[in-house]
Parts: C-alpha cells; structure tokens; sequence
C-alpha cells in the first residue's frame, strides 16, 4: 500500500532501503514499508518510529485518507498545555484535578499526583463513585481514593463504565490475538469481579524454539487455562494459576535472550527466566530476581 507522509518539520526519514531528508512541507512517497524511523533535526524533539502496520495515531504522528490517499501526518509538538479543572467534594475534604491532552493530576491537602495518558478522542469524564475521585478517558481510568489516599489505574482499548462497575476491554498483538474482557467493581476499593479472555485466532505450534516464548504470552495476559497446555505432565501437577502469578507478579513484558532464556518485566522488577524443556513441554522454570 502506498502512503505519502507529510512533515511540518526538518527531518531525517529512514525506511528499509534508504534515508531521506525532508525539509518543511516536503512529501515522501512510501510503499510496501512496515516501519519508518524519523529523527527531527530539532534538539528538542525526540526520534520515533512509525508503525504502519498498526495504523495507529501518537502524538508523534496520525493517519489520515482522502481521496483514495493514505496520508501519514508528522504532528508538530505542542508548546503550551490547555487544562480542563474540576474541583470534587468529598464531606469536606477536596480533590482537585486538571486534565490536559495526555496528562491527569490528582490533587488534595497532602499530595499532587501527575498521570501520564493517551490522546482521547472523546471528551474526558470526572466521576464522583463513593470514595473515589475519577477520570475516564477513552482508554484510561484512574481512580483515587479519598480514604487510602491511593490511585488506581486500568488501561485498555475501551473503557466503559456503568452503575459502579468498569469494564476494561485489552487487546494483545500476540500469536493468539487475544482480547481480555475484565469487569472491576468500585466500593471500598476497586476489586476484579470476573474475567474473560478470548483469542481469536489459535494456531497449531510447529516450531517447538516458540514454546517458552507462548507460555509467557499466555501469563501476560493472564489465559493460565492455555498456558497449562505448554507445561509437562509432571510440572503441571505441581503448579496452577496461583504459583505461577506468584512466579511473574503482573507481567508487564518479556524480552527474549534465546528460545528459552528470557528477561521478565513486573512493574520495577526484572528476573531473569530459563526454560528446560522435555518432549516439547516445558519441565522446570528458573527465575532469578537482578
């Protein structure tokens, strides 16, 4: 498919065969590319990368058609940010709270909190629920307690939120491409209600190097069910659901050093994760914090 990407900007633009200089309002014409990297000549910006396969916009850059053009838009960086203010009661004690483009704070008597979020293409929702002082983006929810003086965040690529219960829908660009429907109810504190996980497209493994490496996709998002099947008969009896979130914590991402040798990411911790595997299952797991 052919793009044309257009720069308000210098910049330097690299794609799989060649590297381009483009000055203001120059146009590239790119076809058949997955990934473009582009360095702004400016000090202050930083490069990026553009996936053209996710079609998805940042604040970096978006994508727009007309008349049958794919076009890819470089997004000149912002200089000032515009807040929205909502200032909610709670019998006396006050949270004040300030919402820009991508970012949310949370303030009261004690403390300021500044939240870091996606551009929403629907205007943000502040909800009084109980104890909780709310923002509801389009694919973010923070939620901070009044009481514990606490902020809870669930992201995804929908959020709804209905009679105190979010329903948070997270999809995964895995082998499985799983999609994770979870349903939080808010009281005194947020609490999961249920979960339920879809994948829409389950492939057959031919390659047994991808063993390990589809294992922890099933613990990243959390399909333990599917991940007992890559465990041997003899490691299956011995661990489930609870040893294995008690192994990984919430699994953030994975990095792979071979096909059984692995770095995993939960939250500010980092272990180091080997493999051994027997007849295609895996038959011990070793974790090591650094």
């Amino acid at each position: 498919m052919k793009y044309l990407l257009k720069t308000p900007y210098q910049c330097l633009v690299k794609t799989k065969s060649q590297s381009i200089e483009l000055d203001i309002n120059d146009t590239l014409e790119c076809e058949d590319e997955q990934l473009l990297y582009v360095y702004p000549i400016a000090s202050e910006q930083i490069p990026f990368c553009i996936n053209i396969a996710t079609k998805r916009d940042t604040d970096h850059y978006s994508f727009l058609r007309h008349n049958d053009q794919n076009i890819i838009f470089l997004e000149k960086p912002e200089r000032f940010d515009v807040f929205q203010k909502e200032d909610l009661n709670f019998s006396g004690k006050h949270c004040h709270i300030s919402i820009s483009k991508n970012k949310v704070y949370f303030e009261t008597d004690k403390q300021k909190i500044k939240c870091f979020c996606g551009k929403s293409k629907s205007s943000p929702k502040v909800l009084k629920v109980k104890n909780f002082a709310c923002v509801q983006l389009q694919q973010d929810f923070f939620a901070y307690s009044m009481q514990t003086e606490r902020l809870s965040h669930l992201s995804g690529e929908m959020i709804n939120f209905d009679k105190d219960t979010i329903i948070v829908t997270k999809k995964y660009c895995d082998s499985n491409c799983r999609e994770k429907i979870s349903r939080y109810e808010i009281a005194d504190e947020i609490k999961l209600k249920d979960e339920q996980i879809i994948s829409t497209q389950k492939q057959e493994i031919k390659d047994k190097n991808l063993i390990s490496y589809k294992f922890l996709e099933c613990v990243k998002s959390n399909d333990f069910s599917e991940s007992q099947k890559y465990l041997s008969d003899s490691l299956s009896g011995k661990i489930g659901e609870e040893q294995i979130k008690s192994f990984f914590g919430y699994l953030s991402e994975f990095l792979p050093l071979s096909a059984n040798e692995f770095l995993a990411i939960s939250g500010n911790n980092k272990k180091y994760v080997t493999f051994d595997l027997l007849n295609g299952k895996i038959n011990d797991i070793s974790i090591d914090e650094l």
